[in-house]
């Protein structure tokens, strides 16, 4: 088996060899992800000499895989999908703030100190959103959707210096959880659950699945959006949603969700590796093997 990358000495291709970083993505099931060929993709681009595989990993034997792989020294990284991420954080030796606040982690870094983990949904939807050219210091953002995906959002938004965020979700219990979240984690910040109404927010973000199919109803109505919003969609199917056709219709800057998962997997690709000054001063408990 050959793995086409670039190593760091003289950019030079080289062949999947002995001292070759290993990483994985465990998940159940695991056949849909698309990860392992963007992590890929992203340690050729980068000339790192590491591989991300693909693991199912059955909930009852996530326990037993991660022990494992503590033995593996050449083993770097688990990036953590559905449905492990609350199970995965209390498997920890360690975990960052922004973890705890969200309850779940989706990657966990093997180092000497043993195992430390974080949550990069919400990081890779902040990088996604400057890219797309959002700014969220000081805006009033409307979240749609709180899942998963939506708690990690919402803390990020939040650690971004919004000014508010209001939440939306069918189940208003579920959006009442969100919001209480948000104000345990971050005292005194400005958060409530609001009806589907996107008039008077700066930023949009549909964290539902919404619009996933063009039969569905879209996740709010953009007519009712205010002109100069910014719209996220984190959907990545189809690439560029009938929700954020419509936004740019109306003239709206929009962020794709594709740009959630690229940044997604850059941030927990230098999460692995972690051997700059500053990764080593954002993670401080310990080198990789």
């Amino acid at each position: 088996m050959e793995f086409s990358n670039v190593s760091k000495v003289g950019r030079e291709p080289h062949f999947l060899n002995g001292a070759t970083r290993i990483c994985a993505i465990v998940g159940d099931p695991i056949e849909q992800v698309g990860s392992p060929e963007r992590f890929n993709q992203q340690y050729q681009k980068k000339g790192d000499n590491a591989v991300l595989i693909p693991l199912h990993v059955t909930p009852e034997d996530l326990a037993a895989v991660v022990k494992s792989l503590r033995a593996v020294r050449n083993f770097q990284g688990l990036v953590i999908t559905v449905p492990h991420k609350q199970q995965a954080l209390r498997l920890l030796d360690h975990c960052t703030p922004r973890a705890k606040r969200i309850g779940a982690v989706n990657a966990i870094r093997f180092t000497l100190g043993g195992l430390y983990g974080d949550n990069f949904d919400g990081e890779g939807f902040a990088r996604g959103l400057a890219a797309s050219g959002g700014r969220v210091r000081g805006k009033r953002v409307m979240i749609i959707g709180a899942g998963g995906a939506g708690h990690a959002i919402a803390d990020a938004m939040a650690e971004h210096g919004a000014e508010s965020i209001g939440v939306h979700d069918l189940d208003r219990h579920r959006a009442d959880h969100l919001v209480a979240n948000l104000r345990s984690g971050w005292p005194g910040f400005d958060a409530e659950s609001v009806d589907n109404d996107p008039a008077g927010f700066d930023i949009i973000i549909n964290a539902s699945p919404a619009g996933g199919n063009v039969d569905q109803a879209l996740p709010t109505d953009p007519a009712r959006i205010d002109a100069g919003a910014h719209v996220a969609d984190i959907l990545l199917k189809p690439r560029i949603t009938a929700f954020l056709k419509a936004c740019e219709a109306r003239g709206l800057g929009v962020m794709p969700g594709y740009l959630m998962l690229d940044n997604q997997i850059e941030a927990i690709a230098e999460f692995f590796d972690a051997s700059s000054a500053e990764a080593a001063e954002r993670y401080p408990h310990g080198k990789t093997y």
